[in-house]
C-alpha cells in the first residue's frame, strides 16, 4: 500500500472542515490491511463525523478502541498504515481535548476572565471540565503496552 496524501489538520476550526479531515483519514484507513476490530471502529468514527456527533466523549471512547487496535509499533511491516491510524488517533485526541467547543489549552484566558468578573463557580466548573479533558488526552496518548501490563 502506498499513501500518496495524508490529510493535514485544516486551519479552520469550523466543524465541517474538521469532520472532513477525519472522514478523509477514515477513507485512507479503510484501505490498509485488515486488523481485528478496525472496520467497526472506522465505521463508528465515520458515522459520528458525518452526523456531527463527534463529541469529546465519543472521540475518547473511539480513540481508546483505535489506540488498542493501532498499538505502539507498526505490525507486519505496515508502517504507512500505522502512521495513518496514528494520524486518525491524533484527530480524535483533538476532539477529546475540547471543552464546550474550546481546546483545553485555550481555556486559561476564559478562566482568568471568569475570575476577574467574580464568577468563581463558573471558573471552577470550567477548570474541572479542563481537567477531565486533560485526563482523556493523557489516556489516549499513553503507550498501549502500559494498558496490557507490559512495560
Amino acid at each position: 500500500m502506498t499513501i500518496t496524501h495524508v490529510a493535514e489538520r485544516p486551519s479552520s476550526d469550523d466543524a465541517f472542515s474538521r469532520h472532513a479531515c477525519v472522514l478523509e483519514l477514515v477513507v485512507g484507513a479503510a484501505l490498509i490491511p485488515a486488523r481485528d476490530g478496525l472496520s467497526p471502529v472506522l465505521e463508528l468514527v465515520a458515522t459520528a463525523a458525518r452526523e456531527d456527533a463527534l463529541t469529546p466523549e465519543t472521540a475518547f471512547d473511539l480513540g481508546q478502541q483505535l489506540r488498542l487496535i493501532t498499538g505502539d509499533e507498526p505490525t507486519d511491516d505496515d508502517l504507512e498504515g500505522h502512521l495513518l491510524l496514528r494520524a486518525l488517533l491524533s484527530e480524535l485526541i483533538e476532539y477529546a481535548s475540547l471543552v464546550e467547543g474550546v481546546h483545553v489549552d485555550d481555556l486559561e484566558p476564559l478562566v482568568d476572565h471568569l475570575i476577574a468578573v467574580g464568577d468563581l463557580a463558573e471558573a471552577r466548573r470550567t477548570m474541572h471540565l479542563a481537567e477531565i479533558a486533560r485526563a482523556r488526552v493523557r489516556v489516549l496518548e499513553a503507550p498501549v503496552a502500559a494498558d496490557l501490563g507490559a512495560a
